[in-house]
């Protein structure tokens, strides 16, 4: 502070502002230090007594050894009984696994085809047969709907064969292998079209062989013979009329 401004205030004051003041409050406590290092580890304790010897006995001894392998017994025999039990939950769980894929797949396809649409564009279900160059021999047939009469044994009734073309034989001697009926009930409309054919190719598809509620239409055969004197009122191609106005 300036000499003058210190002049001033003790005329001012009449107080020695050059004079020291009253001692200050003294501080609280500085924070702990951190602690000290770890002392020396003490000595060793005394020894003590000896225990008395132990039984060596043949009797003893055998003892001890029928002991320690019905021990190591116990510890195999609860290690085999673990791989068991972790064995079996494993394969537990690989057939549920199993069942619910196929449950999956079968709900998958039993659902399609109750909800097809017409305009969906897959199939409800599809095979391909790979020719992967092994002997067509050894193939086996692709599906297989057998008959097992009583007593006897299961026959063949029809099934797509390796390649998976279809093939068919009556299941008994008095039983039809294929039937196709024209309608369904006889009050039904009368069909406009064949039930069964067979054609040149799926892109022309020009009749060879046709079946329609009027009978059978081969490229080669009159589809209908009418013998009359009146000729037929909805003739078709390949209809034969045989005129007997004259005879």
């Amino acid at each position: 502070m300036p000499e003058y401004v210190v002049e001033v205030l003790r005329e001012v004051t009449q107080i020695d502002v050059t004079a020291p003041g009253p001692p200050g409050v003294p501080g609280g406590p500085g924070p702990e230090g951190p602690p000290g290092p770890a002392g020396p580890a003490g000595a060793p304790g005394p020894t003590g007594p000896q225990g008395p010897p132990g039984d060596t006995t043949p009797e003893f001894q055998a003892d001890v050894a029928s002991a320690l392998a019905a021990r190591d017994t116990a510890v195999v025999a609860r290690d085999d009984a673990e791989v068991a039990r972790a064995a079996a939950a494993d394969s537990a769980t690989r057939a549920a696994e199993s069942a619910d894929a196929v449950q999956t797949n079968l709900t998958g396809y039993v659902q399609r085809v109750q909800e097809v649409a017409g305009s969906d564009p897959d199939p409800v279900m599809s095979f391909t047969v790979d020719d992967d160059g092994t002997a067509t021999g050894d193939w086996p047939n692709r599906m297989e709907w057998l008959f097992r009469p009583e007593g006897g044994s299961a026959t063949l009734v029809q099934w797509t064969n390796e390649y998976g073309e279809w093939r068919g034989v009556p299941a008994k001697n008095n039983t039809v292998g294929w039937r196709l009926f024209c309608k369904t009930a006889a009050s039904d409309p009368a069909r406009s079209g064949p039930v069964w054919e067979i054609v040149d190719n799926r892109t022309t598809r020009s009749p060879i062989v046709q079946v329609d509620e009027g009978g059978l239409y081969a490229k080669n055969l009159p589809r209908a013979v009418t013998v009359s004197d009146t000729a037929p009122a909805n003739p078709q191609v390949n209809d034969v009329w045989i005129d007997t106005s004259g005879a």
